[in-house]
C-alpha cells in the first residue's frame, strides 16, 4: 500500500489554541497515514503559549525524532506519538527552520502559523500540500470561498475545550474535526 502524498500542512491559526489545533490535525493525518509520529512545529504568535505543552509518555520512535531535532538545534520535545517543535521568532528564521525540520521527518508535519501571517511565511505556505485555516466559533458566510480562492484548501471552525485541548497536545485523536480532515486530506490525495 502506497502512503498518499499528503505530509506537509500549513495550519493558519486563528483558533483560540493554535498548537492543540496543530496537534490535532498533525494526529489525525498520522493516523490516518498510518505513520509512526507527527510533528507538529509552532511559528511564535500573539495567540500561542510560552510553555512547555502537555505531554504524555513518548513513543520511542518520537523520542528519536526529537532527539535529533535537537541535536540540529532545534527546539523539540516528545509526547505520545507527537515530536512538538518551537520554531524561531522571527518568521524568516522560522520558515528556514520549518524546511529543515521537514527535511528530517518521514511522517506528516504540520507547521502552525499562530499569530500574524507575515510576508516571510509565503515560501513556506506555497511548498505546503495542503494550507487549512482554523477560525474561532462558526466560519462566517462565504469565508471558505475566499480561503480557496487564497489557496486554502479547508476552513475548519472550532474551540478546544480545555480538557480537549490537553488531550490533543499529548497526541490523543480527540478533537472530532480535525481527525476526521486528517482522513479527508489522505483521501483526497489518493
Amino acid at each position: 500500500m502506497s502512503v498518499p502524498d499528503v505530509s506537509r500542512v500549513v495550519l493558519l491559526a486563528g483558533a483560540a489554541d493554535p498548537t492543540a489545533v496543530g496537534a490535532a490535525l498533525a494526529t489525525g493525518l498520522r493516523s490516518a497515514r498510518g505513520d509512526g509520529v507527527a510533528v507538529v512545529a509552532v511559528t511564535p504568535g500573539s495567540a500561542c503559549g510560552t510553555g512547555a505543552p502537555t505531554t504524555a509518555p513518548a513513543r520511542a520512535a518520537a523520542r528519536r525524532l526529537a532527539a535529533s531535532l535537537r541535536l540540529r538545534g532545534t527546539h523539540a520535545t516528545a509526547s505520545g506519538r507527537l515530536v512538538h517543535v518551537r520554531l524561531a521568532d522571527e518568521p524568516l528564521a522560522a520558515t528556514a527552520e520549518a524546511v529543515r525540520v521537514a527535511a528530517a521527518c518521514d511522517g506528516p508535519m504540520v507547521v502552525v502559523v499562530a499569530g500574524p501571517r507575515e510576508p516571510a511565511h509565503d515560501p513556506l505556505v506555497a511548498s505546503a500540500d495542503v494550507v487549512v485555516a482554523a477560525v474561532p466559533g462558526t466560519v462566517p458566510d462565504g469565508l471558505a470561498a475566499v480561503a480557496r480562492a487564497d489557496g486554502i484548501a479547508h476552513v475548519v471552525a472550532l474551540d478546544p475545550s480545555v480538557l480537549a485541548r490537553g488531550l490533543a497536545l499529548t497526541g490523543l485523536p480527540v478533537l472530532a474535526p480535525l481527525r476526521a480532515l486528517g482522513r479527508t486530506l489522505v483521501e483526497e490525495a489518493a
